[in-house]
């Protein structure tokens, strides 16, 4: 379980306890999420987050225009909205559905054509 699990987790059961999010499970949902998430999609996200911090100190070097940093930063957040809906993707799938397509038998190939 990943650090950033335990703490999202810990952080939602007040407002759960409160009353102000409706759902029981919600803590248990985001830790669960992350859990399966792999290493490489949280490298990314880090690598990412670094680039808009290097793109924010260009500007405030004067190296960028301020229009460039937001290009830059749209382009970045928007990889990252897609690598995370991926790798939510890759996350929800069971093993099973995974080893769904059937593999052929490679020492049954010459017989299917009529060669003994």
């Amino acid at each position: 379980m990943t650090t950033f699990a335990v703490y999202v987790a810990h952080d939602m059961t007040a407002p759960v306890s409160g009353g102000v999010l409706a759902s029981l499970r919600s803590p248990r949902i985001v830790s669960t999420l992350f859990v399966r998430m792999p290493r490489s999609y949280f490298v990314w996200s880090w690598t990412i987050l670094a680039a808009v911090v290097a793109s924010g100190l260009a500007f405030a070097t004067g190296s960028f225009s301020l229009t460039g940093v937001e290009t830059v930063v749209f382009v970045l957040i928007f990889g990252w909205i897609s690598l995370f809906v991926r790798f939510l993707g890759v996350a929800g799938q069971h093993p099973a559905k995974q080893d769904a397509a059937p593999r052929a038998d490679p020492t049954s190939a010459g017989r299917s054509r009529g060669e003994a």
